[in-house]
């Protein structure tokens, strides 16, 4: 299980698309949203949440709320910003 340890960012826009429904992009972490017409990128540890942070880019990181054991643990998406 991750578990970010950055306490200073937010979602400056949090997107209700599902990471599961996102067109493939032939890079594993990498998909694409139709709706937004823009890459989204699975972050899966902090450094990699902090690039994308830096970079501007759409990311897909775990939810940290607890899911119904049956259901796969669901992704936040959205672009993130640091906390002022």
């Amino acid at each position: 299980e991750m578990t970010f340890q950055l306490r200073n960012c937010e979602f400056a826009f949090e997107c209700s698309a599902k990471w599961e429904k996102l067109a493939e992009t032939g890079k594993s972490n990498v998909r694409f949203c139709n709706e937004c017409e823009k890459e989204v990128h699975r972050c899966d540890t902090d450094a990699e949440l902090l690039q994308a942070i830096r970079l501007n880019l759409c990311v897909a990181i775990p939810s940290p709320y607890p899911t119904d054991e049956k259901e796969p643990a669901r992704r936040l998406l959205g672009s993130m910003r640091i906390r002022s």
